[in-house]
């Protein structure tokens, strides 16, 4: 299944008590990984080991059907390992904590879902209005550079985000992610549907935040890639280093 926000994947968890702090503070593991649909299919992917320290920028590459999709699926716990552990700050990460975990990742697909509504209401996605913090919102546009719509919160995106470019879109999906003001941000083909133009001032807005946060970004673009501190290859389910 495809998800548009944090908000859609923590909904398929169902794990009552996420008022307990839960933090990421130096490094993450996939550990071993191995994925198959069932026991007698073949692997999609096969013991894949990942290490990303806090303030990394990670880029993963591959091949249409290379395992890049599950990889996520697992980073983001929407799937399950065949075998193999998230590590998390040297502690495995279990059932208990996935809510808390994915509290703190601001995911950023390459279609964003715009509801038929205002602004403040798209990137405040899944929140009630009364909770709603318009200066958080406010900040956010910044960041991602949407200034002309500081001061037009309740304007009326159309169907589909009808009144906004491509480009426009993105950055209010990127706004969407970073609202919650999360540790990990994952870029999943994000800007893989832009020209190289827009591609490239979208990635600006990401520079000030490296180091402070951790990215993991999937694409086949060099882009994108060329942020990146550490790169991985995935080939056939199994991964590589260049």
């Amino acid at each position: 299944a495809e998800f548009e926000s944090m908000d859609q994947i923590k909904g398929h968890v169902n794990e009552n008590d996420v008022r307990e702090k839960f933090s990421f503070d130096q490094k993450i593991e996939l550990a071993d990984i191995s994925f198959s649909y069932t026991n007698r299919d073949p692997c999609i992917l096969e013991e894949v080991n990942i290490s990303i320290s806090r303030g990394e920028v990670v880029g993963i590459v591959g091949d249409s059907g290379s395992g890049k999709s599950t990889l996520v699926n697992i980073l983001l716990c929407l799937v399950q390992p065949l075998k193999g552990k998230i590590i998390i700050d040297g502690q495995e990460l279990l059932y208990q904590n996935i809510r808390k975990w994915q509290n703190l990742i601001g995911y950023v697909p390459q279609q964003i879902y715009l509801l038929d509504d205002t602004i403040r209401r798209n990137i405040a996605f899944g929140e009630e209005d009364n909770k709603i913090d318009d200066d958080r919102v406010r900040e956010v546009l910044r960041i991602v550079k949407l200034n002309n719509f500081l001061e037009s919160l309740d304007l009326l995106l159309g169907e589909r985000g009808a009144r906004l470019s491509g480009g426009q879109k993105q950055r209010i999906g990127i706004a969407r992610a970073l609202y919650n003001d999360p540790a990990i941000i994952v870029l999943d083909e994000a800007t893989s549907a832009l020209d190289q133009k827009t591609e490239s001032e979208i990635l600006e807005t990401f520079k000030p935040m490296i180091g402070q946060k951790t990215f993991f970004i999937i694409s086949h673009r060099k882009t994108a890639l060329s942020m990146c501190t550490k790169l991985y290859y995935l080939d056939s389910g199994m991964l590589k280093t260049p």
